[in-house]
């Protein structure tokens, strides 16, 4: 019984922890490339996507296409599933298939695969991308070399090399696959068991020679090794660079304990090929903050042999974390897939539904690097000028020149040109800028060349002056509704106001800032509805500010002081610089 309660406790904290908010930039243009092989069959095929681009190496081909055929046969609810069952395993099932005879291993791996699986920024990247590949057969891989070293059988090796062979069309990282089986090798090379060692390292070179089995061949083998050294990709993607153990990755110091405990225990016992292994991954983590989920899964299976527990309290913990963790993951069911995926605060939905009505206009985009795959995926007919599949098909100099585009400044004199100059050198004609990272639209608005034809809370986009263009039509997107109704609010026209609202939520059920404005001005109206309206918009985000301090002040006026007392609280916690909230509070 406590062996399985500990396999449950595994699942459910791993899946919990799985359901984290994430803006899913690059799953857009994986869905958009799944969508392109599948229905032209070219794997290897100039950039289909932007303008800029050049020969696309596509390593992660066949996990593209297997995302797109999953969203299109049970949209983001089976991707969001699947990429579930893909942490369940690798962090949780995994493991504990290898020490499933025994309870207090049982019960080590299914506490450090709760522990592993939740910590900060390792969550960060528990999205849709293809390196969830990586840790589903990063852990394979490891649970057959230990196997293998336990009871040795050549078929296991055989099985790593399969997997490999795989693992090259998943995604670039299938290195780690021959990597694991020489670092093992070594190890028992230490130990002189030779004949291990010699099939280790024969397994390891035929695994190198599988990955060739892939539409790119022997190119693919240089791929893991293009970020190495001095690249402006590392500049602008800092997940490259080495965790902040001093500040936000200060949580990391926890696994490098348990690592190094783990790697003298191993060393003591014997087990050198394990100490080896620890060590390895301990040092991937240190490299780079992206590698810290690698090391997490890779230690819930080799930093075990650190804990021990006696089988009462074995019992009372598992039992206090189950309780946990069925909590938090009841709340996280009634999460939409768009509040997941922060559609509404992190993508320009509304801009794009303008463009997509207005078909005349310039077919060469530019855009922030972060939208590049929204756009990729919903903007078929556009041409953009940059994603998020970075070296894999741009150049630095192409990396450098959107980055000068969006934020200018120290980013302009990388480039040796101005943000003017690089949109006339690509004969560009139509921007879409971002309201959240950097000041693009107002360099935009004050320069004599574009005209701003859209705008929203989110984005706006810009056209050349002079640019010959018809009528341009703007349909009633939610944006576009709130900002009617916020128009109407102005001029005290209430009652239309709360039907304009109203119209916003039917278009988009999860637009809260829509939910926020009808609720609040339903109760101006005295219409004590309202307050439901933005008990709605917090359950839909919980995050959304203002909300707590109406619903306060709702509750205040009704003279439940307790309510209201939590609210401007609640309001505090997301705001502390909120005036009004901290008044009532006094």
């Amino acid at each position: 019984m406590t062996r399985l309660l500990a396999w449950l406790v595994a699942v459910v904290g791993v899946a919990a922890a799985s359901a984290q908010p994430l803006p899913a930039s690059d799953t857009w243009w994986l869905l958009a490339s799944g969508r392109f092989l599948a229905q032209t069959g070219q794997v290897v095929a100039p950039d289909p996507f932007s303008f800029t681009g050049t020969q696309w190496l596509n390593h992660e081909w066949l996990f593209a296409l297997a995302a797109y055929e999953i969203h299109r046969v049970s949209g983001w609810e089976g991707l969001y599933l699947a990429r579930t069952l893909i942490l369940v395993l690798a962090y949780g099932l995994i493991p504990l298939l290898i020490v499933r005879k025994s309870v207090e291993a049982s019960w080590a791996v299914s506490m450090l695969a709760c522990l592993y699986a939740w910590l900060p920024p390792a969550r960060f990247f528990y999205d849709v991308r293809p390196y969830l590949a990586t840790y589903l057969l990063t852990a394979l891989t490891l649970a057959l070399v230990r196997a293998y070293l336990a009871r040795p059988a050549r078929s296991k090796l055989a099985a790593a090399v399969v997997l490999t062979a795989l693992w090259a069309n998943l995604h670039g990282a299938f290195i780690l696959g021959p990597g694991i089986l020489l670092v093992a090798g070594l190890g028992c090379l230490l130990e002189k068991r030779r004949p291990l060692a010699t099939e280790l390292g024969g397994a390891a070179m035929l695994a190198l020679t599988a990955a060739v089995a892939n539409p790119y061949g022997v190119a693919i083998l240089s791929f893991p090794f293009s970020l190495f050294g001095e690249s402006a990709f590392r500049l602008g993607l800092n997940e490259w660079v080495a965790p902040a153990m001093l500040g936000a990755h200060a949580w990391f110091w926890l696994v490098v304990v348990l690592g190094l405990g783990a790697t003298v225990l191993h060393w003591r016992s014997g087990d050198r090929a394990l100490a080896l292994l620890t060590l390895v991954f301990l040092l991937g983590g240190l490299l780079a903050w992206r590698n810290l989920p690698l090391t997490c899964l890779a230690g819930v299976q080799l930093h075990q042999v650190v804990l021990r527990a006696r089988p009462g309290l074995r019992l009372a913990l598992i039992s206090l974390v189950l309780a946990l963790e069925l909590w938090w993951g009841w709340q996280r069911l009634t999460v939409p897939p768009a509040r997941l995926g922060m559609w509404h605060t992190h993508f320009p939905i509304d801009a794009v539904s303008f463009l997509q009505a207005n078909p005349e206009l310039p077919r060469r985009l530019v855009n922030p690097y972060e939208w590049g795959g929204w756009l990729a995926w919903h903007l078929r007919d556009f041409q953009i000028f940059i994603d998020g599949r970075a070296h894999t098909v741009y150049s630095e100099e192409v990396y450098l020149e959107a980055l000068a585009i969006q934020l200018g400044g120290p980013w302009e004199k990388k480039v040796g040109a101005k943000w003017r100059e690089i949109l006339d050198l690509y004969k560009v004609d139509l921007v879409l800028a971002s309201h959240l990272q950097g000041d693009l639209p107002r360099r935009l608005q004050s320069s004599k060349d574009w005209e701003m034809v859209y705008d929203d809370s989110v984005a706006a986009v810009f056209l050349r002056r002079g640019r010959p263009h018809g009528p341009l039509r703007y349909p009633d997107t939610p944006s576009q509704l709130i900002q009617k109704g916020l128009l109407l609010l102005q001029v005290d026209q209430f009652e239309p106001a709360v039907a304009i609202f109203r119209q916003a939520i039917q278009a988009d059920p999860g637009r809260t800032r829509a939910r926020l404005y009808l609720g609040v001005t339903m109760l101006q109206l005295g219409q004590p509805q309202g307050a439901a309206e933005l008990e709605q918009a917090l359950r839909l985000d919980p995050d959304l500010l203002e909300a707590n301090y109406n619903l306060g002040l709702f509750y205040a006026s009704q003279g439940d002081q307790q309510r209201a007392r939590y609210h401007f609280q609640a309001e505090l916690r997301l705001n502390p610089g909120h005036a009004g909230a901290r008044q009532k509070l006094r």
